[in-house]
């Protein structure tokens, strides 16, 4: 499932196993492709771009969200009621 997107139209994905919930960043445009640093956790199918675990459950990926607005803002990242 589609949970939201950055600015360059690559995705985040909720994907929902027995067990629990992953969040994934979906690389479709091929933006990281080339970086030596990530290593992606499910290779791409069709030329259609690898997902990069970035939280274990939607929780964790929705504070990390938060967390990062906080910083832009200037806030401190505790800061979730504001």
């Amino acid at each position: 499932m589609l949970i939201g997107a950055d600015a360059g139209d690559n995705f985040y994905v909720l994907i929902c196993n027995e067990y629990t919930p992953y969040v994934y960043y979906w690389d479709r445009t091929h933006l990281h492709a080339y970086d030596d640093k990530l290593n992606h956790d499910i290779a791409e199918q069709d030329e259609c771009g690898h997902l990069y675990l970035v939280a274990t459950d939607f929780t964790t990926f929705f504070n990390q969200v938060i967390e990062q607005l906080n910083e832009e803002k200037g806030r401190p990242t505790d800061d979730r009621n504001t």
